[in-house]
């Protein structure tokens, strides 16, 4: 499809918005059913809070995975570790690898601070896009203007911080 503005997982076109990927899949969202749109430096999840539970509760599983597993083998008896149980420890500390890279991930979610949109229907649905790959094309002014003429204020929110950054930008 033939996007004016497109970033990794949306695109804009004359009249619709369209998202790949994260909770719809693909879904093409008609202008007249936004009901807000926030452009604003933030976090890429709708929700902080859980996210940051699953943080805390997989770090928790994983400290406490290699914390086992080299308790059971410094205890172990050297004649009766064999391949059997070498591999079985060896499986057990690959799962909490696995674990620790997955709160790896929710902990970077949580962190990385990057220009977002946060789309909002009007029935509630909020999707979050990250704009970086229009940042470095340098297309983000022309997609606020673009923006800006096709929503009034009410529904167009963009932080001031953020504006008066990209007003430097073009100067």
């Amino acid at each position: 499809m033939n996007y004016l503005f497109e970033g990794d997982n949306f695109g804009f076109t004359q009249n619709e918005l369209h998202l790949q990927g994260g909770n719809s899949g693909f879904k093409k969202i008609a202008f007249q059913e936004i009901s807000k749109i926030q452009i604003c430096k933030g976090i890429l999840t709708v929700n902080p809070i859980r996210t940051s539970m699953l943080w805390l509760v997989l770090g928790f599983v994983a400290f406490y995975g290699i914390y086992w597993a080299f308790d059971e083998i410094s205890y172990a008896e050297i004649d009766k570790l064999n391949s059997r149980t070498i591999r079985g420890y060896g499986g057990m500390l690959a799962c909490v690898g696995l674990v620790m890279i997955i709160a790896v991930m929710a902990f970077s979610l949580l962190v990385s601070n990057r220009i977002v949109m946060k789309v909002q229907t009007i029935n509630g649905h909020i999707e979050v896009r990250s704009l970086k790959v229009l940042e470095k094309k340098n297309s983000l002014p022309k997609l606020l203007i673009f923006l800006s003429k096709k929503f009034p204020p009410q529904i167009l929110q963009i932080e001031s911080k953020l504006l008066k950054s990209i007003e430097l930008q073009n100067i």
